[in-house]
């Protein structure tokens, strides 16, 4: 799979239409999660651990042992009149009061469109650390679909490499439907 950035350039890495190749990718040993409710699979690094119940409307959440870094799926209702861009802000919204969008950016996966969004949230603990988080959003069959990336890592720099090469494995499932 290849995400094409249809404005602006894929969270500064990648020219339109232009694939990542990450080496770090190819030397990690990677597991696959099918998400049946949406027609989505994801890679994750094979020695992080699933987990349940670490965000409450996470159908998947993969982690290292200290929780973060994570990649995780959501899968919620499409709300009556929704669009992508109308969403951004209930995206933003589940990281709490502390959460900032900092960055959108449109684009496709396998020709579904996306949105993608970068942003910036804090611990709920009071501890003041400002972290961040890359969001992709899209609309797939009456479900509104989210992953999530976080990293760990205070708001300087670019989005850990490996969480990059799990984002960029998102595949949809051309067999899929919507129909129970």
């Amino acid at each position: 799979m290849a995400m094409t950035i249809v404005t602006g350039y894929l969270w500064g890495l990648l020219a339109a239409g232009a694939t990542l190749e990450s080496n770090e990718f190819q030397s990690v040993q990677w597991e696959t999660y099918y998400e049946p409710r949406a027609g989505i699979s994801i890679d994750y690094p094979y020695d992080w651990t699933v987990r349940s119940g670490v965000l409450r409307d996470e159908s998947f959440y993969a982690s290292d042992a200290t929780l973060l870094p994570s990649v995780s799926i959501a899968v919620h209702p499409l709300p009556a009149d929704a669009d992508l861009v109308s969403l951004d802000a209930k995206a933003v919204a589940q990281f709490g009061a502390a959460g900032r969008m900092v960055k959108v950016e449109e684009g496709d996966i396998d020709g579904v469109p996306v949105r993608v969004i970068d942003v910036n949230w804090g611990l709920p603990l009071g501890s003041g650390l400002a972290l961040r988080s890359r969001v992709v959003s899209m609309l797939r069959g009456p479900n509104w679909v989210l992953i999530r990336a976080s990293d760990g890592i205070p708001v300087d720099g670019a989005l850990l490499g490996l969480l990059q090469s799990s984002l960029d494995s998102i595949r949809l499932d051309a067999n899929w439907s919507a129909a129970p």
